[in-house]
């Protein structure tokens, strides 16, 4: 029931989670069922489960220009998006398409093959079931790739270079 539903939020809200204060969950589930105080939709799925995940939302730094650190940061996003709200993260330090790659000689391919599959991993790991996952990502006006970023969330145009996650 609805009520049960705030009681376990209230429960899991409480300060002291060995005793579980009696006043403060009253005053807690009295808030939320007068409807005077709601928590973010994190916080209200996870307070009082096995999983008290209860923030809203997470800022990543830039990946660094390296695959390793770029793989790192989807598992982060991935597991962050599981049990979470949403996520904004920077692309900034990942090199623009065109530039030398001195390990091997070639040219990078820029941030938009990189940020499909982000938004693939946003799309497939979805929060617990519950709401579908969500990213929002920046980058720098000084960035080269920023025209092809802009164009990322457009409508129209070859669907392989948009995302919508």
């Amino acid at each position: 029931t609805p009520q049960h539903f705030m009681l376990r939020v209230a429960c899991g809200l409480a300060e002291d989670h060995t005793t579980r204060s009696a006043d403060e969950v009253e005053s807690l589930y009295g808030l939320m069922s007068r409807l005077e105080y709601l928590p973010s939709s994190p916080t209200l799925f996870n307070s009082g489960t096995r999983h008290p995940q209860m923030s809203s939302c997470y800022l990543l730094d830039s990946p660094l220009d390296e695959l390793d650190s770029i793989y790192d940061r989807y598992h982060q996003v991935a597991r962050l998006s599981k049990h979470a709200g949403g996520i904004g993260l920077s692309y900034s330090r990942v090199r623009a398409r065109g530039s030398l790659i001195r390990g091997t000689n070639g040219h990078s391919n820029g941030i938009v093959p990189f940020l499909k599959t982000l938004d693939a991993s946003v799309a497939a790991v979805n929060q617990n079931g519950r709401r579908k996952g969500a990213a929002a990502v920046y980058l720098e006006t000084w960035h080269a790739d920023v025209e092809e970023f802009l164009e990322l969330r457009d409508n129209t145009g070859e669907d392989a270079r948009r995302t919508h996650n």
